[in-house]
């Protein structure tokens, strides 16, 4: 499995086209018939890639697809056979293009979504729709070049699939959360954040690109920096009578979101009452002890591990994990 603002659209958008004469019309400047009659040819094409359905994509296919369907379909068609996604989605770009040269290769950038994407114009009009099909563990954005000679017929020319983010995010929203973290004081984590949007654009794939990864490192070497000079690890929890010992301070990924976990070694029994209070203290001195990350989550993951003789002259870990949950 790979790794999981505002201005007005017309405002954001950036348009390169080495074609004077091509038309490009912008998400909800597009004619809403045009858009009733795409929605429609995509609700037909998730259907068929939910069931597999031969005849669908027949009725809505270009001759050259209809031809080739195996292969135009195969590197979709495995998200839905597999049930990676239950066809659920949502609108997250369109373009109409019109007068674009056959053969010709173009280019739209999104400032505002942070990405660039190419196509081939392969017939007088072309309808490029976005779809991001969310998922527990990422979500996919669906990417489907309808073409048409100009009659108002659309047919499937090209469909494209790749990860894109997770919790609706890509990697651009993911390097914009981090700034936003950073803003309020919360530098952890902003860090990780700022990490995630880094392995993100790494998972892209196709004719699709979140062009993050360098500004969203540096951003993370700044913030390592500033972590790095405030905090020391290992760090010894004098105010707890057992004393243990923070290795790392991160994050855990779970359904609902991201959330703050402290990893640490204990020098009591894994499955002793003791260890349970003492992760009851520990959960109450943590959030002080490291401002720079919210606490105030709806979870908060307390990993307490230990370092025992393996009997062969080597050690072994145990770990448990402790789950606190807000009321």
């Amino acid at each position: 499995m790979k790794r999981i603002f505002t201005l007005l659209f017309l405002a954001v958008l950036t348009l390169t086209s080495c074609n004077d004469d091509e038309k490009i019309i912008l998400s909800d400047k597009i004619d809403q018939k045009v858009q009733d009659v795409i929605k429609s040819k995509n609700d037909s094409l998730i259907k068929a890639m939910m069931t597999s359905d031969m005849h669908i994509y027949k009725a809505l296919g270009t001759e050259d697809f209809k031809k080739n369907i195996p292969s135009r379909t195969r590197n979709v068609s495995w998200a839905f056979r597999k049930q990676y996604t239950n066809g659920t989605y949502k609108v997250y770009d369109q373009y109409h293009i019109i007068d674009g040269i056959k053969t010709k290769r173009s280019e739209i950038t999104s400032i505002g979504k942070g990405y660039t994407f190419k196509w081939t114009n392969v017939s007088k009009e072309t309808y490029i729709s976005m779809l991001k099909l969310p998922f527990v563990l990422q979500d996919y954005l669906l990417i489907l070049q309808y073409t048409s000679d100009g009659s108002g017929k659309w047919q499937i020319h090209r469909m494209d699939i790749t990860p894109v983010g997770r919790y609706d995010l890509t990697p651009y929203d993911f390097l914009a959360e981090a700034k936003k973290l950073q803003k309020k004081g919360l530098n952890l984590d902003a860090y990780y954040y700022a990490g995630t949007a880094i392995e993100w654009s790494k998972d892209i794939e196709g004719d699709i690109v979140f062009d993050v990864a360098g500004d969203a490192q540096d951003f993370k070497d700044e913030l390592a920096d500033v972590l790095n000079e405030k905090y020391r690890f290992p760090k010894e929890v004098t105010q707890i009578a057992s004393k243990p010992v923070i290795t790392e301070v991160t994050v855990k990924t779970a359904v609902e979101g991201v959330f703050p976990m402290i990893v640490y070694k204990t020098k009591l029994p894994i499955d002793s009452p003791a260890l349970e209070k003492e992760y009851e203290e520990l959960r109450r001195v943590a959030p002080r002890m490291f401002p720079d990350m919210d606490f105030t989550k709806k979870y908060a993951f307390y990993l307490a591990t230990q370092d025992l003789p393996d009997g062969l002259g080597g050690q072994k870990q145990e770990v448990k994990e402790f789950k606190y949950k807000r009321e």
